[in-house]
This record gives structure tokens, C-alpha cells and sequence, in this order.
């Protein structure tokens, strides 16, 4: 399916070709027959959809993740030193002992928190 943005234009003139856009985005989806495939996109897409042949899939969280922002984070790997450390970026943190001497995944996330997986 064609979907169609402008972003580099300003004022009434992005407006009047985003609309422009729109519309040729709705008849190409909606009602021009595809030259390859000879279907209509619309149709073909909810048809793959219906018969389960689409790529697309639910989304969902899969351990040892809880949520998207573990997902969606810097990772980096570090190694836990013999004193229970890892060090990132100058920033020592001190790791439990049960834990010691494992790489680890730590994830970075927007609101200053931080996250180790096994």
C-alpha cells in the first residue's frame, strides 16, 4: 500500500499538496488496478490479512523483557568484574553477588533508569 507525506514544504503550499497526496494515495489504495499483481492494493492487503499470509504480526513483549522502553533503549553488553562491577561510559555500578563474573545486557532507557538482563 503507497503512503505519501510532504515535509519539506511550509504554509498553504504543503497543505494544498498534502492534500493533492491524500487523494492520489486513496485512489492508488483504493481503486487502481496494480500492473504486476492485477489487484487492487486495498483488496489484496485484506485479503492476505484474512487468509493469515501477511508478514505482519501482533506485537508483543517476550522475556525477560516487561515492557517497550526495555525494548526500545540503548543496549550494551558488559562483563561483571571480580569486585562486582561493570563500568559505562565512567559510571561504575556495583552488580549482586549471585551475579558475578556473567555478561550482561544493560538496557539505557529514556527516563534515566537503568536495566541488566542475563
Amino acid at each position: 500500500m503507497l503512503r505519501l507525506k510532504v515535509s519539506n514544504l511550509r504554509g498553504s503550499l504543503h497543505k494544498e499538496v498534502q492534500l493533492i497526496l491524500n487523494n492520489l494515495d486513496k485512489q492508488y489504495n483504493d481503486s487502481m488496478v496494480h500492473s504486476t499483481t492485477e489487484e487492487i492494493p486495498c483488496i489484496r492487503f485484506q485479503r492476505a490479512i484474512r487468509e493469515k499470509r501477511t508478514l505482519f504480526r501482533e506485537f508483543t513483549i517476550r522475556p525477560p523483557f516487561k515492557s517497550t522502553k526495555d525494548i526500545f533503549c540503548l543496549k550494551v553488553g558488559r562483563t561483571v568484574d571480580s569486585y562486582r562491577k561493570v563500568s559505562i561510559n565512567k559510571l561504575e555500578l556495583k552488580i549482586p553477588s549471585d551475579h558475578c563474573m556473567r555478561t550482561y545486557n544493560f538496557g539505557l532507557v529514556q527516563t534515566k533508569k537503568m536495566v541488566y538482563w542475563k
